[in-house]
C-alpha cells in the first residue's frame, strides 16, 4: 500500500459533528498571559484521547461511520486554539 492514496477524507457531517463535540467542553482563559494570547484552556483532567473516547461513547448508534482518533486530533488542532490547563 506504500504510495497509494487512501480515503482519509471526512464528510462535512463528520467534521461538524466533531466540532460540535469539542465545543461542548467548558473553556477557561489563562490568568497569566491574558493580554498576550487568546488561547483558551480546557480542564487539566482532559486530553485529546479522553475527548475522543467521550465522543465515541456519545455516538453509540452513529448515523455515519465514526472517524478514528487521528482526524479528531487534526480537527482539534487546526480549528481550535485550545490547550490543557
Amino acid at each position: 500500500m506504500t504510495g497509494k492514496p487512501g480515503n482519509n477524507t471526512l464528510s462535512k457531517t463528520q467534521v461538524e459533528s466533531i466540532k460540535r463535540h469539542i465545543k461542548t467542553f467548558p473553556v477557561m482563559e489563562s490568568h497569566y498571559l491574558r493580554e498576550q494570547t487568546n488561547i483558551q484552556y480546557l480542564a487539566s483532567d482532559l486530553n485529546v484521547n479522553k475527548m475522543y473516547e467521550l465522543y465515541k461513547e456519545r455516538n453509540l448508534a452513529p448515523v455515519f461511520p465514526l472517524p478514528s482518533e487521528s482526524p479528531y486530533r487534526k480537527i482539534f488542532s487546526e480549528y481550535f486554539n485550545l490547550g490543557f490547563h
